[in-house]
């Protein structure tokens, strides 16, 4: 019998809080990257989750330090800490042209903003089975089965 790797995408909000303690999801965050790693998940995250984490976890930074060099230097610290987890994979969109017109109709369908359209056709082309989030807009997604939530 052949042995299947479980497969997650996470989304920038689950590492967002994972590295904020006073985050209201952080327990949440930290369960579920633990069980991830304790499950042997193969875990993918793409360019557009490392922009939205860093436009994010900057933005914060920047309130709470204020000088734009300290917040620089987080900002490489936070990065590092997600960029280290372990079996990470990163993914991008699909290149080709056709694969990017059924952004509108995924939009349609599951009433997603352009973004949260690219991360599940990411997840679709890549044939991800499950989706770490604490993002709402995607309960049409999980009530349908296209792709599982992961639960904590």
């Amino acid at each position: 019998m052949k042995n299947l790797i479980k497969s997650c995408y996470i989304d920038s909000n689950v590492l967002i809080y994972s590295q904020d303690k006073d985050s209201a999801y952080f327990t949440q965050s930290i369960k579920a990257l633990k069980f991830l790693v304790a499950e042997n998940y193969q875990v993918f995250i793409s360019s557009l989750v490392i922009d939205e984490f860093l436009y994010v976890a900057g933005f914060y930074l920047k309130k709470r330090l204020g000088k734009q060099d300290k917040v620089y230097l987080m900002l490489k610290k936070v990065l590092n800490n997600v960029l280290s987890f372990p079996n990470l994979k990163l993914i991008n969109p699909p290149a080709v042209k056709n694969k990017q017109k059924a952004l509108v109709d995924i939009m349609q369908k599951f009433n997603l903003a352009p973004r949260d359209a690219y991360h599940l056709l990411i997840m679709k082309e890549n044939k991800i089975s499950y989706f770490l989030t604490f993002d709402s807009d995607f309960d049409k997604v999980f009530a349908e089965r296209v792709i599982h939530k992961l639960i904590f």
